[in-house]
Parts: structure tokens; sequence; C-alpha cells
């Protein structure tokens, strides 16, 4: 929420996420294509980094430049973001499974120890402040 100074996502604020960029899944995804000794093999992948809500926020605030707060956005009205974004309907069913990892007694566990995997496919990831600095103008007003 660019002119509310706040990074919203409809996470509780002490779940740890395994923030994974685009590019770094395609690098992943390529050096594990040429490595035909993997084939069979599924990895678990996620993000290097894990941060809760308010690291995730302190991240984008490092990288910004400026303070960031976590909102954890409440999932139905994530859903109400994702159906202006792509129709209605679309946000449904993220709403959904959001709004069950908020009700859960037992959080899934959302990222894993990446040390394993990148021995395996040795290529370098972004940091989350790389990645948001990267991408700062998506985040300005």
């Amino acid at each position: 929420m660019v002119n509310a100074a706040q990074v919203a996502y409809p996470t509780p604020p002490a779940m740890r996420l395994g923030w994974l960029a685009s590019a770094d899944m395609a690098k992943l995804m390529v050096a594990a294509l040429e490595r035909p000794e993997l084939a069979g093999r599924s990895l678990m992948v996620s993000g290097v980094e894990h941060p809760n809500g308010p690291e995730l926020a302190a991240h984008f605030s490092e990288a910004l430049g400026r303070p960031l707060t976590y909102h954890a956005l409440p999932p139905r009205e994530f859903g109400a973001i994702l159906d202006q974004a792509f129709g209605p309907g679309a946000g449904d069913r993220a709403a959904t499974e959001y709004e069950r990892l908020w009700q859960s007694t037992e959080r899934p566990l959302m990222h894993t120890d990446m040390g394993p995997v990148l021995e395996l496919l040795p290529v370098r990831m972004q940091t989350l402040r790389e990645w948001v600095a990267a991408h700062a103008a998506a985040f300005t007003a």
C-alpha cells in the first residue's frame, strides 16, 4: 500500500515466508535441467530469506529508503484486490486459502533451508532488498 507506507500481505505478522523471485525460480529450473543426474528428483525450494511480516517491512524500508510497517491484510480484502486486477471471482480461492492459514492452529511451513538445494543447483539468488530495489518504481506513488 504505497500511500499508506505499509507492506500489506494476507498472512499473520509472525508467519515466516520464503519469498522467491520468479527470476530466481527460473534460474533454479534451468540449473536443474542442466543436471541429468537429478532426473526424477523433487526439490522443495523457497527464497533464501524467511522473514515474518515486520521483518519483510524492514527489508522494504531499507531498500526504498523510507519507513514502512507491516499490515496483515484481511484475506477477503486481498481477494477483492485480485478481483479488481483479474476480474470478478479471481480472488475467491486465494482469499479462502489465506483464511485457512489464519484459522489454523498449525501453520504450514512456507519456507525451506536452501543450503542443500544450492549445493546441487549453484545459482546466485537475490536478496529481498535487491529485489525490492530493482523494482522500486512499482512501490512508489
